[in-house]
Order: C-alpha cells, then sequence, then structure tokens
C-alpha cells in the first residue's frame, strides 16, 4: 500500500476539552465537538483518558457528535454516539503542530510626503494653472473576478490661474498650495464610479497634521430578542436620526448599530419573550407560570352577568372545608386532611380560618400554593416554585375551628360566544383541576396550555459607543422673491420643510434682506463621515443637494459657497495614501452555499504620474521631479477563515456515519445536521495538526506499511481552551519525545 498521508478527521472544537472520564461519555456532551485523547490499548484503562502520567502506549482522540437528537426514526438511531480517529502507538507519532491564521492584507501606496522626507526625496511645488493626473492599474482576483481584466483609470486634477478669480490666496509665485492639489486628487479618486466601488479610498496628508476631534459617533446594543422585523422597528423607534442595522446575531441575541450620528440615542426598552418551562423549571430572571386547562362553559345567557361572575361561582364551588385542629402525625408533618379536595400541585388557593382561630404558620384570607400529598391530605407552600420543589410551610399549632376552607384562586375567564339563549365562556383553571358543570351549564374540556417562564421586567438596555467620526460643513446659499415685495419672506417655509433632515446643520438657516423684492438664504450641511487614517486626513465629500424651494410664485435652488484655497506654504509638505479594500460580503447560514465564493487574495495596485499632452509632461525629466509614488505595505493572501474551515469540516464529515450536510436548510433542520453551527465564518482559527502512522496491528509486521493519517483541530482566534488542550495532548506526546511546534 502507498504510504499516503490521509488528512481526517478534521475537528473543530466547539465543546470541551475532555481531560478525565471514559470514551462513552462523550455521548452525553452531543450538540458540540468535545475533544479528547483516549488510551486504546486493551487493559483496564481501555477507553478511558490518557496521561501524561502514562497508562497506556496505543492512543486514539475521540470526539463527541454535533447531533441533538439520539433517534430520527427507526433506521436512524444512535446518532449521539461519538466518533474516534485511527489508532496509533506512541512511537508512532510523527508531529504534533499548529499554524496561526493570516487575514487579507491589502496594498497600500503613499505619493510624497507620508509622515517622513524619504530619501532622494526631490522638493516639488504644484504650479498654478496646470493638469496633473495619476494613473491606476489595479488586478488581483477580486478585480478579474468582477470584472475579467485590468482596471485602468486616470485621474486628473487642475491647479486653477493665479491671476484668476479662483486663486485670491494659496498662490504665490506661480505656485499653488500643495495641501488643495493632493486633497482635489484624494477627493476625486474617492469619487470615482469604478475606483470606489472596487475600495480604492485615499486621504491627504501633510506635515501639519493635527487629529479631528469626533464630532459622530457609532453606538451599538445587544438585546434578547426574536431577531424579526419587528424587534428592528423596535430598535430604530429609539433613534431620532440614523438608521439601525442588525449586524450580528449570536442564539437568540441580536447585536444592532447604528453609525454616525451626533449623540447617544435613547435607552431601549425591549420585549420579554416567554420560553417554554423545561419540566416545571425555570432559568434566572424567569417566574413559573404553570399549565392551565381550559374549560368551555355553555350557560343560559341570563344565568351569568358576565364574565368575572362565572370565574367566582366556578372558584366559589372549589371550596373546601375541614377542621383547623390537626392532630399528630400530620401536624409533625406540616400537613393538613382536606377530604377529597380536588387540588393539584402548585395550584393557588386562598385559605380561610372560618371564623376561628388560624393554624399557627397561616393568615387567614391570604393565598397560598398546593403541595398534594394524596387525594385527602394537602401541604401549603409560599410560592408556586417551593410548592414545586415541596417545601412547605411549618405548621407549629393547630387551630380552633371546623370551618377553616381552601378555595381556589387564579381562575380566569372570558366570554367566547353568544347567541339569543346562550353563552359561551372559556375557562381556564390549573392544570389536572377537574371542572365540574355548575347548575344547567354545560362543562367541556378544550385543551391544555403547557407551562411558561414569564420573564420579570424589562431594564432599559443603553447603547454604548463603538466608534467615532467627523464630519465637516459647507455653506449652501440660494436667492429667492419675496411673497411680497415690501415683505414676507419664505424663512418659515423653509424651516420648516430642513427641520427633520439630519443632513443639514439645526438652526442654521438664515436669511439676509436684499432689493428688488429678492432674499439671500443661507444654509450650512454636513459632509459624509470621515475617518482619519495615520497622520492623513480623509477627503470631504457631501450628500447630494437638495432640489432647492419652489411654491408656485418662487423659485430657487441651491449654490454652494466657493471656499478659498489654503493659505500657501512653501515649507509645507504634502502626500497622498492610497489603499484598496473589497468589503466581504457574508450571507446568512440559512442561504449561504458551499459553492459561494469567499475571497482569499488582496487586490493589487500599480500608481504613477501621467505624462501626455494634457498633462504637459512629456519629458522624463520633469516626471522624475513629481513626487515619488511607492509601494508601503505589500499584500497577504489569508488563510484559515471560518469560511476555508467550514468547507473543510463539511467535507470531512462525509467520511463520518452522520456527518452530511445538505445543501437544503429546511431538510437540515429535520434531520439535526449542526455542522455549520460549529463555525463562526466570520472568524479566524488556529489549526493544529496531529501526524501519526496507523497501529494495524500485526498487519505492521508484514510488507503492509502503516497508513500516515493527520487529524486536524481548529480553534477559534483567541479561544481559551487551547491552552487546556495543549496540556492535555502535549503531555503524552512528549513522552515519546514529540513536542508542539510551529508549522512552516
Amino acid at each position: 500500500m502507498i504510504n499516503t498521508r490521509y488528512p481526517y478527521p478534521f475537528l473543530v472544537a466547539t465543546g470541551e476539552i475532555v481531560t478525565s472520564g471514559h470514551y462513552g461519555d462523550l455521548k452525553n456532551k452531543s450538540g458540540a465537538v468535545s475533544v479528547g485523547l483516549y488510551n486504546g490499548l486493551n487493559t483496564a484503562n481501555q477507553y478511558y483518558i490518557a496521561t501524561g502520567s502514562g497508562n497506556g502506549d496505543k492512543f486514539f482522540i475521540g470526539y463527541s457528535s454535533t447531533a441533538n437528537k439520539d433517534n430520527l426514526g427507526k433506521w436512524h438511531f444512535g446518532r449521539t454516539n461519538p466518533y474516534k480517529s485511527e489508532q496509533f502507538r506512541g512511537k508512532d507519532l510523527i508531529s504534533f503542530e499548529f499554524s496561526d491564521p493570516s487575514r487579507i492584507k491589502h496594498e497600500r501606496w503613499t505619493i510624497g510626503y507620508n509622515g517622513v522626507a524619504g530619501c532622494n526625496e526631490p522638493a516639488f511645488n504644484f504650479e498654478c494653472g496646470k493638469t496633473y493626473g495619476l494613473q491606476f492599474i489595479l488586478s488581483g482576483n477580486p478585480v478579474f473576478r468582477n470584472w475579467a481584466k485590468y482596471l485602468i483609470h486616470d485621474v486628473y486634477v487642475t491647479t486653477p490661474c493665479c491671476d484668476s478669480s479662483e486663486c485670491t490666496s494659496g498662490c504665490e509665485g506661480g505656485e499653488v498650495d500643495c495641501e488643495w492639489v493632493v486633497s482635489e486628487f484624494a477627493k476625486k479618486i474617492n469619487e470615482h464610479v469604478e475606483l470606489s466601488k472596487i475600495g480604492v479610498h485615499a486621504r491627504y496628508i501633510t506635515n501639519d497634521y493635527e487629529v479631528t476631534a469626533p464630532t459622530h459617533y457609532d453606538y451599538c446594543l445587544s438585546v434578547c430578542d426574536g431577531g424579526g422585523p419587528t424587534d428592528l422597528a423596535a430598535v430604530q423607534a429609539t433613534l431620532t436620526v440614523g438608521k439601525a442595522e442588525r449586524i450580528g446575531r449570536d442564539g437568540g441575541v441580536s447585536s444592532y448599530k447604528v453609525t454616525c450620528i451626533p449623540s447617544i440615542p435613547g435607552s431601549l426598552t425591549p420585549f420579554q419573550y416567554s420560553v417554554p418551562a423545561d419540566c416545571d423549571t425555570c432559568g434566572a430572571g424567569y417566574t413559573l407560570a404553570f399549565a392551565t386547562d381550559v374549560y368551555n362553559i355553555v350557560a343560559n345567557e341570563a344565568t351569568y352577568a358576565n364574565a368575572a361572575a362565572v370565574t367566582t361561582a366556578y372558584q366559589n364551588a372549589s371550596l373546601k372545608t375541614f377542621t383547623g385542629v390537626i392532630s399528630a402525625p400530620n401536624i409533625t408533618a406540616n400537613q393538613i386532611p382536606v377530604t377529597a379536595h380536588g387540588f393539584v400541585t402548585g395550584q393557588k388557593v386562598v385559605y380561610t380560618d372560618g371564623g376561628g382561630t388560624a393554624i399557627t404558620g397561616l393568615t387567614t384570607a391570604t393565598n397560598y400554593y398546593v403541595i398534594k400529598v394524596d387525594a385527602n391530605t394537602v401541604k401549603l407552600a409560599t410560592t408556586a416554585v417551593n410548592a414545586i420543589a415541596g417545601t412547605a410551610i411549618d405548621i407549629t399549632a393547630t387551630g380552633v375551628g371546623v370551618a377553616h376552607t381552601l378555595t381556589a384562586s387564579g381562575y380566569s375567564t372570558v366570554l367566547s360566544s353568544s347567541n339569543p339563549t346562550t353563552e359561551t365562556y372559556q375557562l381556564s383553571v390549573e392544570h389536572g383541576d377537574a371542572v365540574t358543570a355548575l347548575g344547567n351549564d354545560v362543562a367541556l374540556f378544550a385543551y391544555t396550555v403547557d407551562s411558561i417562564c414569564v420573564p420579570a421586567s424589562a431594564h432599559p438596555i443603553a447603547w454604548v459607543e463603538c466608534g467615532s467620526h467627523y464630519k465637516t460643513t459647507r455653506q449652501l446659499c440660494m436667492t429667492l422673491k419675496r411673497k411680497d415685495c415690501d415683505a414676507g419672506n419664505h424663512l418659515a417655509d423653509l424651516q420648516a420643510f430642513y427641520a427633520n433632515d439630519p443632513t443639514y446643520v439645526a438652526d442654521s438657516l438664515a436669511v439676509t434682506a436684499g432689493v428688488d423684492c429678492f432674499d439671500k438664504y443661507t444654509l450650512s450641511q454636513y459632509s459624509n463621515c470621515m475617518d482619519d487614517g495615520c497622520l492623513s486626513k480623509d477627503s470631504v465629500s457631501f450628500p447630494p443637494i437638495m432640489q432647492g424651494y419652489s411654491n408656485g410664485t418662487s423659485f430657487g435652488v441651491w449654490e454652494v459657497v466657493e471656499v478659498a484655497l489654503p493659505a500657501y506654504d512653501a515649507a509645507k509638505k504634502c502626500g497622498l495614501e492610497i489603499t484598496a479594500e473589497v468589503e466581504e460580503r457574508f450571507l446568512s447560514d440559512c442561504v449561504m452555499d458551499l459553492h459561494d465564493y469567499y475571497e482569499v487574495e488582496p487586490i493589487r495596485i500599480e500608481v504613477g504620474w501621467i505624462q501626455n499632452q494634457l498633462t504637459g509632461l512629456p519629458d522624463v525629466c520633469d516626471v522624475k521631479g513629481l513626487p515619488k509614488a511607492q509601494r508601503v505595505d505589500l499584500p497577504q493572501y489569508s488563510n484559515q477563515s471560518g469560511e476555508w474551515v467550514l468547507r473543510e469540516y463539511i467535507k470531512a464529515g462525509a467520511y463520518e456515519l452522520w456527518g452530511c450536510d445538505n445543501a437544503d436548510a429546511k431538510l437540515r433542520e429535520i434531520l439535526d445536521q449542526n455542522r455549520r453551527a460549529q463555525v463562526d465564518r466570520k472568524a479566524f482559527y488556529r489549526i493544529y495538526y496531529i501526524q501519526y502512522k496507523a497501529d494495524k496491528g500485526n498487519g505492521n509486521n508484514f510488507d503492509e506499511k502503516a497508513e500516515v493519517w493527520e487529524t486536524m483541530i481548529a480553534f477559534k482566534e483567541g479561544d481559551p481552551k487551547i491552552a487546556a488542550f495543549e496540556a492535555a495532548f502535549g503531555s503524552v506526546f512528549s513522552k515519546y519525545g514529540i513536542t508542539l511546534k510551529e508549522r512552516v
């Protein structure tokens, strides 16, 4: 047999690192992947955890099933049984290695000043009235996948003429301030349709850079909700500006984010969801609501005044009278004899002393909860939870009187239907509490409502700052004809029109009275959100301008008020920083297909100055005098992403009995296929490799060569279980001279 390396099994460790117990115990850990190293030698320790202190020299790697249900039918059983690798002897261990993940790293280019004066960097100033151009050549798989070709684009900036009205400042000696030029380049690059689509982004750098104080912020919150549109709408309702986005969901917890708003939104008071009770047991923060039986009570329409009267009548009919004098041994056992009481454990009742003296430990006219001992005996508890737990009230002395009572409490009734002669009510009682019809009524059992856990009152959840940005503003100007030539401007109308538009600065609208029946209006507009880089400023871009104003007789269009160039500074150093990055899109697990593409390769960029008649730079010497374009960050491919791990894990499942993964999400749920749930596709994973020769018993002594197997175990980056795994496996492997090393 050819000595081939078999890469199996491939595991994603989402459960425990097992350090004690028997291999069969893994069956109780199904639903997540728990991993352990077990002794395979036929001794008393066979199938028990292997330890560094030594309990064998033949091993296998055991791991739990991802199934939650052991049996799906006559031929579909044993699904929660654990799995194991091939067995191997300690002397046949080959290596124990790990590899860390890497993320895509895109190229970064700088042109000119990048925070330090470069080697042989020429002193360069931009001339007035001249055109400068940069050419971009983009390649790499992200480009080819979208456009099937290289992308080549030119971006030009023309400087203002020094003797024109454009250059009232920022020009000197036939030269333009370099900050204006690089900021214009950054703006045009970022506004370029195809360059922006592929993720090309530019910032400009100056040697007088100062950090811009944040003006707008991102806010995040996490809440347990249903993950549906109504839940998103509830979050959106807390916002006066901005749009909430659901950015993640982990189990029943949704994470929301609102981006670039000026102040923290109001808190969210979440809707509280009741959940089914587990054997009449609820988790912390929940109160048990016992199961109820619902009866249809059909009565003559004149019998009851309303639904409340039905409740009162049937509760009173449950009244049981008993003596308050309790003899031993009942009083010692906190038991109260009540003949044929008909109550069930957990049922709410009202106790009264019937005009006598209350039993010591009880208070007359008070609600208690029944603990049913038998058909003729009860104990009482202070809460429903205590009743279920069997924790009874301590009765220390008997009462006086023979007319003590227990009456069912907590019944509820609603009118279901009516006609001229009869009315039908739905009466809800404690589950198991039999209802007997009163008078001429007809009582029919309808259905049972299972026990549920009701949450406590919701506490408001505050948004938390999770990012910061800044915005700048620009002035818009518009002239409008007055309503009346002598008076009556449009200020109030415009203020009402723009009042709720967050792209404009609140209360910035102003009017300046003009002549000849016209007035001038000014309005400040916010830019789009900006983020500075390392020593670099983002370029300024603005939302589209709204179409001005018209009321049938007056019409005006907003214009941008031109801004003067920065003051000319001959000593200023300027540059550009250019990056390219395609945002990865993650489809939900329900619609994601294993054939969907995921990116592992960065975008490749080439940037250079343009030499043509438009730029007037035909001479190579002229180009040499321009600021240098250079690549400062090299690209890096991604590996061991969650997307890659998921596909490898599912492929390996084909070799396991119940390891299938159906492409249809509905079938995955029906067939209890949970492999996808073990992998976080947005995360990165550290991989461990255990390589060994499989033990073939006597076959190894003949011509048959042992196959080489390699078990791979993936841990999410930063998983605290990593240390326990390395210790558990490493302590055994080190006995055979195998230590953990990084794979190269």
